[in-house]
């Protein structure tokens, strides 16, 4: 881990609040095939405290897009309850910002305009969505490219916009879909240390997937690990190394 990700991520546990923002309670969800069926995600508990920065890790078909349409809201649990801000979550929920892997961004608008639009539609007035989009295109390094169209960006580009789209709204649960994997290492170390910072000035509660056992170690205050649907690894980052992880994977 680098010094500067250290640093964001040491100052920012300092907003971690013993309360769960986030409850799984037997959580489990299983897809039919035609007359067979088969567990996607075998029953897990979990708690995410307010503020914390939690990392799911596991390869394809280890569950993890699974559990995140779970706590998008996009999938009903089949048997347990989730429950956010102590409330059963049944659909998509104004608290929750979920930024996929790859971009969804409308063509007709500006960069600029592409980050407000969540904006615009909470009701922000312009001078104030205007600041804070231009803001975050600054984190992601995608300043200078604010009047621009989205077709005249790169594919990484285009995802940096989908990922300050959700980050511009500071939501109270932020989930982000392997956001940085379509992403060359450099930048992608770069994001990462962007986003702590942005952990560390909001407080907001973070659950970020990926594949790259290096990157969850690397942001995840917590890492949660997956396979074949079930949870085979849960603790603190600083407790887990590579090798263990690779073992378990």
């Amino acid at each position: 881990m680098t010094a500067s990700l250290y640093s964001s991520r040491a100052a920012a546990s300092r907003h971690i609040q013993h309360e769960p923002v986030l409850r799984l309670e037997n959580v489990a969800y299983t897809y039919a095939h035609g007359m067979q069926t088969k567990a996607a995600l075998e029953p897990i508990n979990l708690n995410i405290r307010r503020g914390e920065f939690v990392c799911v890790v596991g390869p394809s078909g280890s569950g993890k897009s699974t559990l995140l349409a779970l706590l998008a809201g996009f999938l009903k649990p089949q048997q347990g309850q989730i429950l956010l801000e102590g409330q059963p979550l049944n659909g998509p929920n104004a608290g929750q910002t979920l930024v996929q892997q790859e971009a969804a961004l409308f063509p007709w608008l500006t960069v600029c305009g592409n980050v407000e639009f969540g904006l615009e539609r909470k009701g922000m007035k312009r001078s104030e969505r205007k600041k804070r989009a231009l803001d975050t295109l600054e984190l992601v390094g995608l300043l200078e490219f604010a009047e621009r169209r989205v077709h005249e960006l790169s594919g990484g580009q285009r995802q940096r916009v989908s990922i300050a789209r959700g980050l511009v709204l500071e939501p109270s649960l932020l989930l982000l879909d392997e956001p940085f994997s379509a992403l060359d290492v450099s930048t992608r170390e770069h994001l990462g240390v962007e986003l702590l910072e942005l952990w560390k000035r909001t407080g907001t509660t973070i659950l970020f997937v990926t594949h790259h056992l290096d990157e969850a170690l690397r942001l995840g205050g917590r890492v949660i690990a997956l396979r074949d649907g079930k949870m085979v690894l849960e603790g603190e980052s600083s407790g887990i190394t590579e090798p263990q992880l690779r073992a378990l994977l």
